[in-house]
């Protein structure tokens, strides 16, 4: 997306130079909300190459920054178009003179397919933030789908502009699909979701609570379509209109490892006996050892394939296929620590010490056997010139053979994503005995040497953080390469004066597996590897 981060630097320089004279039409009053798009919303047979339009009653702030299309420096609206795949990077984006009309052209769309826009952030050039979510529903076919879905989302706040969704249940690839989505207009919770298509779905109701365009799993109440209440989510079979088709919403409670791991175990065994447990992770972990988010992967020696199962708060999620992955296969032994006993252990051992100085610090964990130590590790990669090499023998990808002592081991890592430096723990599971610890601090003022820096968080999905330093102006490259060295993706190719940088990879669109990075400057030239798991 290099070509478009060309175009926003350019656009918000001119946003900048426009702004004084644009101020005069901030209202102190209202927020910026959209006023019209193109599409239409109910829209059929829209060409594969139009142009989509969003009209403001505002000018729009094109310094704002949010998740959204795949930007690798961020963008400018809250926005998302669905069905992930089946669209491309518009070929340019420009603005009305007002830059109260955002123009994005050609997506490059499917034909006879149904698009779901879901504008979730948007800022105004006075500061205004969007006044509640959008969804604008179109069809590149003759005709959009009659059904509906109604229901009732139940919360103990007021559930207005929650986003209500059904999502495909297909497993892997791009990541979920939200095939068809409402708002919620008012506190009553009631819903229609229009133009749903015959199929099986996942329901889902979320709301943006902090108002920043985003949805954060962690922040945000969240409430899955589960009307026996178990905390596994039902399948929604639609052949026709269905009305009673009610969520509960609700924040979601951390939990350890070994939370929901019975319950985690029994539905991947329902399906797949001889699945064992091979890898745990989880991000964000608050510091009594709780995440709201875990991903537990199994393989399967009979049909030599990789399940994983995520888990949401106390709910846990379908499980998804994943063939092609590249993960290890020995399986975990049943007598590790959990996750609260070895950040504890990670707190005493320069955890605590690394948040002192670094408030903002998130953590990290991953269990993992020690055999596999070279999938979780700092690289000690080889590479020639003009051509990547790399090993993937453990021992070669460990910083020190003694962080590989113990048949199971915890990695705990602390990273400060505005500092761009992180502290890694090693542990042994059983134990809980430290076996090693791995500092990257980027340091103040000018860097001394070229350096790049493992991502973070890894595994990750679908973005991650990579930083690296340039002691001197340079023209810096760095690409995403696939195991068999073909470039993935070019997330840096520019000149860059000297300092330390970070740069947010969204692997949205890729396969799991293993991926390298690498960073060439002049003769210097560095490789890393970073894992995609969804």
């Amino acid at each position: 997306m290099k070509k478009m981060d060309f175009i926003f630097r350019g656009m918000r320089s001119l946003f900048s130079r426009l702004l004084i004279s644009l101020i005069f039409v901030c209202s102190l009053s209202a927020q910026i909300s959209l006023v019209s798009s193109f599409p239409a919303d109910g829209a059929t047979s829209v060409d594969t190459a139009s142009t989509l339009s969003l009209t403001f009653n505002q000018p729009v702030d094109v310094s704002a920054n949010f998740e959204g299309l795949d930007m690798d420096e961020g963008f400018f609206l809250g926005l998302q178009l669905f069905p992930l795949g089946k669209s491309g990077e518009p070929d340019s984006i420009t603005f009305s003179f007002d830059f109260k009309t955002v123009y994005f052209h050609n997506f490059h769309l499917w034909a006879e397919t149904k698009y779901v826009v879901m504008l979730l952030g948007a800022k105004a050039a006075c500061g205004d933030s969007l006044d509640k979510p959008y969804v604008i529903n179109f069809t590149t076919g003759a005709s959009l789908p009659t059904n509906t879905v109604s229901g009732t989302v139940a919360y103990a706040g007021d559930p207005t502009n929650s986003f209500v969704s059904l999502l495909s249940l297909e497993t892997g690839g791009e990541g979920p699909n939200f095939l068809a989505s409402t708002v919620v207009s008012s506190p009553s919770g009631f819903y229609t979701i229009p133009y749903v298509e015959t199929g099986d779905y996942g329901g889902l109701a979320i709301l943006d609570a902090n108002l920043d365009g985003n949805f954060d799993p962690a922040t945000d109440p969240l409430g899955w379509y589960d009307p026996d209440l178990n905390g596994v989510p039902d399948t929604l079979k639609v052949t026709g209109s269905m009305s009673g088709v009610n969520i509960v919403m609700g924040a979601l409670v951390p939990q350890t490892a070994q939370g929901l791991l019975i319950g985690v175990d029994a539905s991947v065994k329902s399906t797949v006996p001889d699945a064992e447990l091979v890898i745990i992770m989880g991000d964000e972990l608050n510091l009594d050892g709780k995440a709201v988010q875990w991903k537990y992967v199994y393989f399967s020696n009979s049909a030599s394939k990789f399940y994983t199962v995520s888990t949401l708060g106390t709910s846990i999620l379908p499980m998804a296929e994943k063939e092609e992955a590249q993960f290890p296969t020995e399986s975990l032994p049943a007598n590790w620590i959990d996750s609260d006993s070895a950040l504890t252990v990670a707190e005493v051992n320069g955890g605590s010490n690394f948040r002192t100085i670094y408030p903002n610090a998130t953590i990290s964990a991953v269990l993992f056997p020690a055999s596999a130590a070279g999938f979780f590790s700092v690289d000690k990669t080889s590479y020639s010139r003009d051509k990547l090499c790399w090993k993937l023998n453990p021992k070669n990808l460990m910083k020190e053979d003694s962080f590989l002592q113990g048949q199971i081991l915890w990695k705990i890592e602390y990273n400060s994503d505005t500092a761009g430096e992180d502290t890694t723990i090693y542990l042994d599971a059983v134990t809980g005995v430290v076996t090693g610890v791995e500092s990257e601090k980027v340091g103040t003022g000018v860097p001394s040497s070229f350096k790049l820096r493992q991502n973070y968080p890894n595994p990750f999905n679908p973005v991650t953080i990579i930083n690296y330093s340039i002691p001197k102006t340079s023209w810096v490259i760095i690409n995403i390469y696939d195991v068999l060295g073909r470039e993935i993706k070019k997330i840096v190719n520019e000149e860059k004066i000297a300092g330390n940088y970070k740069i947010e990879f969204n692997a949205n669109g890729l396969a799991n597996g293993i991926y390298l990075y690498r960073m060439q400057v002049g003769s210097f030239v560095e490789t890393k590897k970073l894992i995609l798991l969804k």
